[in-house]
């Protein structure tokens, strides 16, 4: 089994680590400030160069699942960081999550799986 990528491995080595590792794989990864650079602005911000194709690549592999997790609302993440329908986006710190249905009255049941078309 391939060893786990660490913090300071380069993203070619990274990407290869992931490639060769066990599946299905989850790769949850925060936007700003990780994926982005941190910016004045935060209508400002862009992927950093070579983010958007990595994680097409690494979404297009077999059993890889990537999730990005986001502050911002789904749609202000889609359309600031051109996030393509193919990847899954949560927004609002969790509060909008694909096929979950999150209560508005932040009552202890929490989300709803919402199962069907």
């Amino acid at each position: 089994m391939a060893e786990p990528p660490r913090p300071d491995d380069d993203l070619t080595e990274v990407v290869a680590s992931l490639r060769a590792g066990p599946r299905p794989l989850l790769l949850a990864l925060d936007i700003d400030g990780t994926l982005s650079p941190i910016v004045a602005h935060a209508s400002a911000a862009r992927l950093a160069v070579g983010v958007g194709e990595s994680l097409l690549a690494l979404s297009a592999q077999p059993d890889v699942h990537v999730a990005l997790v986001t502050g911002r609302s789904v749609a202000d993440a889609r359309t600031t960081f051109g996030l393509p329908d193919s990847l899954t986006v949560v927004g609002s710190h969790g509060r909008e999550m694909p096929g979950i249905e999150v209560p508005p009255d932040n009552s202890p049941r929490m989300w709803e799986v919402t199962l069907g078309n």
